[in-house]
């Protein structure tokens, strides 16, 4: 977690020792206690077809870095009528997971929802977890989806949330709606009680927000009238116009955040403080008095970051009177070096590019290749890290904010910012010691309980071998205890599908038939409780002459064109493995073993069928100091020894003679509960005459295995069977491997894309976030 420098801001009037006190100490128990997790994920495409699949990755962030606080992301997918279609639960590298959802092809068009979380983000209110709306279509259904008209409503908003008689100050007009805005929009300021007269023009900066500046006077009343570029024409109201009060009044200048706070009309030597918080930590703090009518605060940019940093002015019994969100723009997104090493945008042709990746942090990059006319996202890595989440309205289309690298840009992101408010807490919440619930914690993995029965009585403290059988026959040892309770736990796993737990009571009291674990996975997800929001979409009567759009034709072939290579290769991939023939040596590892006790990496020393040159040793663990590759290095080499897979001392495994053993089993490198170094087990011949074999078994559901994205290579046999290639998405690469600082793409044009729009996102070695969205045209 980054931690800011706190700065004393510097006064160019007036300035007197503050104190830590209430705000202060009730900001630094929220920084302290409440941690902050956000969510941003991407996704191949902004709307699907039933039975595609859409593929996704999702990001977890804390602060403006990725998150190593959680370990786990909940994925739902809901239907327009809440009903949970579709979850999975996504392991995080370094912040960062993939993962995917089958859409099932009986799916009715419609709205459709994605909501994600962390399980520590669930101890806020259901406005905090992560909410997308996308559309599914489907061309047989009996309804279609239809776009609702453009209708929306406006509100003025005054810097600092007043307009003050005679002193300048900045309004910024928003339009909002639950459909979609106009592309653009004007008007005039006009004194309400003489609609000739007009004191300010704007033009928007966007679909979204405007700004102008101007200076009321007192006695008057003013409205806006906004004209749109379809011809809708509204009237608002301004703020009302004060004769006394306080502006706090936020410019960047260079390097330099500059903060005013403007007096009028206010009692002599009131004290005051200026607060400024970025994340939840406090990076400046001023004490101020009105002894002159502007007071000026310089925040320099030395040991910031790019963000929001939310200011707070406060009288002198710590009570808030103004507040201001504005950003600070530093510049330290990287965008990463392109090489286009082979260009084509003929049909069918080969690209072949490098872009430049942090070789430590090349599990957060993903990279995406699409036709430059398909629909773009509403959010990116950039709004969402620094804007979507810490505020409590969402933008009409954040992604248009960010990269902010023009004054265009900057100045309508200041403008919206006059519009909003921090999302994380307010001021009177925490002041009176109101703060969220902690029913939730943090989470590292997937965590499981065992609990053991032999027969039907509980097993209390008693230690119990495990082994875990994977998919691909790979095992892995673990030795746990029992509580008071008879339950052991399971925490920090990580794995894909569902496996096999073999179990067995640590003693040869204890039959291993009688034995009983019931396992449950600790790891739950929170259903959706609250309403979904509406959207710009209605349903609609599907009629038998409607046609299908362009832009949906064109999905519908590139799905099937999809789903011709997506059969190829899965019938490739189909294999019929053939059963080996066993050797003496693996029949006898057979008989003596269990699997608890089966490993890749076992060396296996077979006394029964082979000469292992024991003549002249007087007890096993001399031979196998001397025989043993590596053992040689001191009686205390193995960490762990099992005689017939009992825990056993050095010192008894040293009393058992070489002529009553069977085998002797070495785990090399073992990393489990057994130690850090080389395990031994070892196996009399009485284990050899009666041992069992047979050990009770439960299983354990993992992760949702992550499936494979197939590419398209011409290059390959069965592609030529494509006799329409329209694919919108060319390139998607989640798990990008870097090589000397750099990884390569490769991908081949479809049949009729003429403009490339790639998108690369990512993070620094150093958690700095990497960014690029750029269009490529033919040269």
């Amino acid at each position: 977690m980054k931690r800011y420098f706190t700065l004393l801001c510097f006064i160019c009037f007036y300035l007197f020792g503050i104190a830590q006190n209430k705000a202060e100490e009730a900001l630094k128990y929220f920084q302290d206690n409440y941690p902050l997790e956000k969510v941003f994920i991407q996704y191949n495409k902004t709307s699907y077809i039933a039975g595609e699949k859409m593929w996704f990755k999702g990001y977890v962030f804390s602060e403006y870095s990725p998150s190593s606080q959680s370990t786990n992301l909940y994925v739902e997918l809901y239907s327009q009528q809440k009903q949970l279609l579709d979850r999975s639960i996504i392991p995080l590298l370094n912040g960062a997971g993939e993962g995917s959802f089958s859409l099932n092809k009986q799916l009715d068009e419609g709205v459709y929802y994605i909501r994600a979380y962390t399980s520590w983000m669930l101890n806020y209110d259901e406005n905090f977890p992560y909410l997308h709306q996308l559309v599914i279509y489907n061309p047989e259904s009996a309804q279609q989806v239809k776009v609702k008209p453009v209708r929306w409503d406006a509100k003025a908003f005054a810097e600092s949330g007043q307009l003050i008689a005679a002193i300048e100050n900045k309004v910024s007009i928003r339009l909002f709606s639950e459909t979609f805005l106009p592309t653009s929009w004007s008007g005039v300021v006009k004194e309400r009680d003489d609609p000739f007269k007009i004191v300010a023009h704007f033009t928007s900066f966007n679909e979204e927000i405007s700004a102008f500046d101007f200076t009321p006077e007192a006695g008057k009343a003013y409205v806006a009238v906004i004209n749109d570029n379809l011809g809708h024409v509204k009237t608002i109201s301004l703020p009302d116009v004060k004769h006394s009060g306080i502006l706090l009044k936020v410019q960047q200048q260079a390097d330099t955040m500059i903060c005013k706070v403007v007096f009028k009309n206010q009692p002599a030597k009131n004290r005051f403080k200026l607060i400024g918080q970025m994340q939840n930590q406090l990076v400046c703090q001023a004490g101020i008095t009105n002894l002159d009518s502007i007071v000026t605060v310089k925040l320099p940019a030395k040991l910031l970051t790019d963000g929001i940093i939310h200011f707070t002015l406060f009288d002198n019994n710590d009570q808030p009177l103004t507040e201001r969100l504005s950003f600070f723009h530093v510049g330290q997104i990287r965008f990463p070096e392109l090489s286009l090493d082979s260009l084509s945008f003929n049909k069918r042709s080969l690209n072949v590019w490098k872009i430049g990746i942090d070789s430590a942090s090349f599990y957060t990059y993903s990279m995406f290749v699409a036709d430059d006319n398909i629909p773009t996202f509403k959010d990116n890595l950039l709004s969402s890290l620094l804007l979507s989440n810490d505020i409590t309205i969402q933008s009409a289309k954040p992604a248009w904010y960010f990269p902010a690298d023009d004054s265009l840009k900057k100045g309508a992101l200041d403008a919206f910012l006059i519009t909003e408010k921090w999302r994380w807490f307010t001021w009177q919440n925490m002041l009176n010691g109101r703060f969220p619930r902690r029913d939730y914690k943090e989470e590292q993995y997937l965590s499981f309980t065992g609990t053991v029965f032999n027969g039907k009585k509980l097993q209390l403290n008693k230690d119990i071998n495990l082994l875990f059988q994977f998919r691909d026959s790979s095992v892995i040892f673990q030795q746990v205890s029992t509580d008071s309770t008879g339950a052991f736990q399971i925490n920090g796993a990580l794995f894909e599908d569902t496996i096999k737990v073999f179990y067995k009571i640590n003693s040869k009291k204890v039959s291993a038939q009688n034995v009983k674990v019931l396992f449950e996975r600790n790891n739950q997800f929170k259903r959706l409780v609250g309403s979904l929001p509406a959207g710009p979409y209605y349903m609609a009567a599907r009629k038998p002459n409607d046609s299908v759009s362009t832009a949906l034709q064109r999905s519908l072939d590139a799905y099937q064109t999809q789903f011709l290579i997506d059969n190829k290769y899965k019938n490739l991939q189909e294999v019929v493995v053939k059963a080996k023939r066993k050797s003496a040596v693996d029949r006898l590892n057979d008989s003596l073993s269990t699997l608890l006790f089966h490993s890749a990496n076992e060396v296996v020393y077979d006394f029964v069928n082979e000469d292992q040159h024991a003549y002249g040793y007087s007890n096993i663990m001399d031979w196998i100091r001397m025989r043993v590759p590596g053992a040689s290095t001191g009686v205390n080499y193995a960490r762990s020894v099992y005689i017939d897979e009992i825990s056993v001392s050095l010192h008894e495994a040293y009393t058992l003679p070489v002529s009553d053993v069977a085998m002797v089993k070495v785990f090399r490198n073992f990393t489990g509960r057994f130690g850090e170094g080389q395990s031994i087990a070892i196996y009399t011949r009485r284990g050899y005459r009666s041992y069992p074999v047979g050990l009770p078994q439960g299983y354990l559901v993992g992760y949702k295995s992550l499936d494979n994205y197939t590419p398209f290579n011409y290059g390959e046999d069965g592609f030529e069977q494509v006799k329409y290639d329209a694919r919108e998405v060319l390139y998607w690469n989640t798990s990008m491997s870097s090589e000397k600082g750099s990884s390569n793409v490769r991908f081949y044009n479809n049949d009729i894309t003429k403009s490339y729009r790639i998108v690369v996102m990512g993070f620094t070695n150093n958690g700095l976030p990497v960014y690029m969205e750029k269009v490529i045209v033919p040269r």
